[in-house]
């Protein structure tokens, strides 16, 4: 009964420890914003610099 217990406390912690990793990205996604980035409705030429704190991973998330 108590490693049972103990199984749900650690998952329970990963599940809580990955979500507020996904919400830190998101926010610095959404921080750093910036018009001029590469997103799905907006074309960018390779080679040039992304603005968002989270590369161009990130700069398609903020749209």
């Amino acid at each position: 009964m108590q490693k049972e217990q103990a199984d749900n406390k650690r998952t329970r912690e990963i599940k809580g420890a990955v979500c507020l990793s996904l919400a830190l990205f998101l926010l610095l996604c959404l921080v750093s914003y910036h018009p001029q980035d590469p997103s799905f409705t907006h074309f960018v030429a390779s080679g040039q610099a992304t603005h968002n704190f989270t590369g161009k991973f990130g700069s398609y998330f903020a749209v």
